[in-house]
């Protein structure tokens, strides 16, 4: 049976998958993760399909189907290879290839695999349950031996004489040998029996022994998978209570924390935590008068609570009365947080007249019996003689069938005296009874039951409820009984029959990950069906949705008994990637380039003079132009953004560089620039004018200074621009320096 232990090495193997971001080795196909983040999941994913040996083929292609943890390993023969003992090479989807990643068991040796996040189940049908991938030059014989999960398996099993020979809680389904790698649960049974009736969460794989020789003796195993699969999730409970000292809750009686696994009906885990915190109890010792004579006032009393009920009525820390008879009392004391505990004491008559009365019912429910009795001190003493013949102890068993008049008389033996008394006796008549309700079910639904009775003021079903209406869901046919008792106490009883009708079984088909926009089929496949309802409001087995977002979407199948069966899957929308573009000039020279910026990285530009990231304004031509980046995402989802940039041919400034700047030798800097912009050169200007000026991208002169002619250096100050993208020009005579500048 699975445990904490078990679950522990799940999550153990599990977590470090996850961080690797690859879905490529048997373990990470099969723990039902999309460990490389590319929207697939296990034999979905192609890097798990195009594993050696075609593991995700052969099952389901579902990954989470294989065996999943290794319980035990025994080889047998000492030269196997290194390499072939390890027994993990056994889990996960099969990917044994020419490097021999498999283990081997040696002759007669073995291994046990779990599987922790489904379980095996038998098909219902002939179709094989269970597959083995033994590899290999040679397939060797082997014997399979398969753990039950639950109560309702083992007791099939063992009403179809499957054997557990050893012992240890796996049950013997024969041998596969030759080319046979698989096991029909269904054909080592006598009886057929539904899908799911019997489930499994372990195999145990036993080579049929040979002699031990070269390197790989025995059967060598490279992967189980369940091709009858029932996936397993487990649920956490947590749970909280304060109780009092001598109380339980759960079966827990100490202060602690409890961490339970337990299994569910389905044979999968649960695993329940308790937090319990224990209170100490008052103490409640009671003291005070034990003995006394017949009429004496004994003084009785106890402390350490802050409420007391004494069985004598009274409410108060000290209590005094009048004894007439022995009895013991009891004392129920609680404390501030509302602990209890019982004390008592007896008090003890030591003599005195008999004073008595007969003590018992006033009322007998009709065929029924009571006790009576006197209550006396040391009966011993006294003679009793009942009105029914009965003599001796103080105690008759009465059953009258009429009303009637019930006499003692008690004599004391030493003195001779004696007294008499009487109790009347009447016969009560039994409430009537009848069970309301529908004597047919679906399973998974519930009905009500309804007790007629118009005497009963109390109800006790055979479901434990205590009602006069009850709602009952059953999971196979069964009676249910119902006991009445009215205000006298008298009871009567009732049953009914109830069957329960199997739930029609559905499956939704052709779910998958798809891009925001994407249309999506889905097929609901069910033999039972006749009524098929969506809950996007469709009806019909097959329906066309295109969702915005990931979501789930389920279908209820109703059967013509009226019974509904259902299946949800989720639907994954993966969102279109967020683009942007963007360009350094919105309007463009047509003799001049523009600088593209699409995000995120890695798109594609498209539109009149694009040139990869720059739009050209010469192969663009004039007017306004619409500019488009398309970008695709990892996941094959795909988003454009466009901009639309004016190419012009008036006002703009044609960049030339003169044929002296190679003699000037000129230089600008700080590029950028913000409030200063330093100039050099190599030759003297002589006597031509030299100048600076600084135009804006449509050519409207901003600025303009004149240079000193004999100085080869000189600092300028520039006026407060916005920042942006400047042409800036160094003019003397007629020839004329331009460059790009940017002002930060």
């Amino acid at each position: 049976m699975k445990n904490n232990l078990r679950l522990l090495l799940f999550f153990l193997w599990a977590l470090p998958l996850g961080l690797v971001a690859q879905e490529n080795t048997a373990l990470t196909c099969a723990d039902g993760i999309d460990n490389d983040g590319d929207g697939f999941i296990d034999c979905e994913d192609d890097d798990c399909v195009t594993l050696s040996d075609g593991g995700c083929a052969t099952c389901l292609n579902d990954g989470s189907s294989f065996a999943d943890y290794v319980i035990d390993y025994s080889p047998r023969c000492s030269f196997i290879e290194p390499a072939n003992t390890i027994p993990e090479n056994a889990l996960g989807v099969s990917d044994f290839d020419v490097t021999r990643s498999d283990v081997t068991l040696g002759e007669g040796g073995s291994i046990t695999l779990g599987f922790s996040n489904n379980l095996v189940i038998n098909s219902g049908n002939s179709d094989p349950d269970v597959w083995v991938f033994e590899v290999g030059p040679q397939v060797e014989a082997s014997r399979l031996e398969l753990r039950p999960v639950n109560s309702a398996t083992i007791a099939i099993l063992e009403a179809e004489n499957v054997p557990d020979e050893d012992n240890d809680g796996y049950y013997d389904f024969g041998n596969i040998a030759g080319s046979t790698s698989s096991l029909d649960i269904d054909s080592k049974l006598g009886n057929n029996y539904p899908a799911e009736a019997l489930k499994f969460d372990a195999i145990q794989i036993t080579d049929i022994p040979g002699t031990c020789s070269g390197s790989f003796p025995g059967a060598d195993i490279d992967a189980v998978c369940a091709l009858s699969s029932f996936d397993c999730t487990t649920s956490e409970t947590e749970l909280s209570s304060t109780i009092c000292q001598g109380e339980t809750f759960e079966g827990y009686f100490l202060t602690g924390v409890y961490v339970d696994t337990l299994t569910r009906q389905d044979g999968c885990d649960s695993i329940r935590t308790i937090d319990l915190t224990v209170l100490d109890g008052p103490t409640a010792l009671v003291r005070g008068d034990s003995i006394g004579c017949a009429g004496d006032t004994l003084t009785l009393f106890t402390s350490s609570g802050v409420s007391y009920e004494w069985s004598t009525g009274e409410t108060t820390e000290t209590i005094r009365r009048v004894v007439t008879m022995g009895m013991e009392i009891f004392v129920t004391v609680t404390n501030a947080e509302g602990c209890t505990r019982v004390g008592s004491v007896f008090q003890t008559v030591l003599s005195g007249v008999p004073d008595f009365t007969i003590d018992g019912p006033e009322e007998i429910c009709q065929n029924g019996s009571a006790f009576y009795s006197v209550t006396i001190e040391e009966p011993s003493n006294y003679d009793f003689q009942w009105s029914d013949g009965t003599d001796g102890p103080p105690l008759t068993l009465f059953d009258p069938s009429e009303d009637t008049q019930l006499m003692v008389t008690v004599t004391n033996l030493s003195s001779g005296c004696s007294e008499v008394a009487t109790r009347f006796i009447e016969i009560l008549p039994l409430p009537t009874l009848d069970i309301l309700g529908d004597e047919t079910l679906c399973e998974g639904t519930s009905l009500d039951l309804t007790g007629e009775s118009p005497e009963t003021v109390d109800y006790l079903w055979s479901t434990g409820d205590t009602t006069q209406v009850i709602t009952v869901a059953l999971e196979q046919s069964t009676s249910i009984s119902l006991t009445v008792r009215d205000g006298n106490g008298c009871e009567q009883s009732d049953t009914i029959d109830i069957e329960v009708l199997p739930q029609p079984t559905v499956s939704i088909t052709g779910n998958r990950a798809i891009c925001a926009g994407d249309p999506l089929q889905l097929a609901a496949s069910s033999e039972e069906a006749q009524e098929y309802n969506w809950s996007t409001g469709d009806e019909g087995p097959i329906i066309l949705i295109d969702p915005d977002s990931t979501s789930e979407v389920s279908v209820v199948v109703t059967d013509e008994a009226g019974c509904s069966g259902s299946d949800t899957v989720t639907v994954v929308v993966n969102p279109l990637p967020s683009v942007s573009l963007s360009s350094d000039l919105d309007t463009v020279c047509i003799n001049d380039t523009a600088q593209l910026v699409g995000q995120p990285l890695g798109g594609t530009f498209s539109g009149p003079g694009v040139a990869g990231d720059l739009l050209l304004g010469a192969d663009a031509g004039l007017g306004s132009q619409e500019i488009i980046y398309d970008f695709t995402d990892s996941l094959g989802c795909s988003n454009r953004d466009t901009i639309e940039v004016l190419v012009i041919e008036e006002g703009c400034i044609t960049s030339i560089r003169s044929v002296d700047e190679p003699v000037l030798g000129i230089r600008i800097s700080p590029n950028p620039f913000s409030d200063h912009l330093w100039l050099e050169w190599d030759t003297p200007v002589g006597d031509k004018e030299w100048q600076l000026q600084i135009h804006d991208l449509r050519g409207q002169l901003l600025y303009q200074q004149e240079l000193p002619r004999a100085a080869l250096q000189t600092q300028v100050a520039v006026p407060n621009l916005a920042a942006g993208l400047y042409l800036v020009q160094i003019r003397w005579g007629d020839t004329v320096y331009s460059t790009k500048l940017i002002r930060q």
